[in-house]
């Protein structure tokens, strides 16, 4: 592991201005990409992120516990937040986090150490989830078979 801190790079994959709160930390804005970009990935142009070998905490990725990233767009979030954890199998002198989304189905993410993947994930989108949640279907009740129920009942008594 590094001694204290290293340098974190996040990159917006998206053609979407996006918004990125890392551990509740105050958010900050990566524009989007595209033709006049050479669709190169866009990085903040402050970027608040740093690394340390020790507990997440606002605007700090931790390698002791799950970090939480919470990407937006226009304000809102397209997922839960991301859970990230960062392994601690090897020193970390840098990092850099590659958010790619899809606003109706998924948003994915990798991170790496010195250029190394080191891990990723992919989590459903918020547009996904509301379209997988059944919507509730009408009560169907047979008013005649509950009556026919509460008969037999009172047949079996006498």
């Amino acid at each position: 592991m590094s001694n204290g801190s290293a340098p974190v790079a996040v990159f917006n994959t998206n053609t979407n201005v996006i918004q990125v709160s890392v551990n509740t930390g105050a958010p900050f804005t990566i524009n989007g990409t595209g033709p006049g970009q050479n669709w190169n990935p866009q990085q903040p142009s402050s970027n608040p992120l740093s690394y340390s070998n020790g507990y997440p905490a606002p605007n700090v990725l931790g390698s002791m516990g799950v970090n939480q990233v919470m990407v937006m767009v226009n304000g809102a979030p397209i997922s839960q937040p991301l859970s990230i954890s960062i392994p601690q199998s090897g020193p970390v002198f840098s990092l850099q986090l590659y958010i790619f989304f899809s606003a109706y189905s998924t948003v994915s993410w990798t991170l790496l150490s010195s250029g190394q993947p080191i891990s990723s994930g992919t989590a459903l989108s918020n547009a996904s989830m509301m379209m997988a949640v059944p919507k509730k279907a009408a009560s169907k009740s047979k008013p005649g078979k509950s009556r026919s129920s509460k008969s037999k009942s009172k047949s079996k008594k006498s």
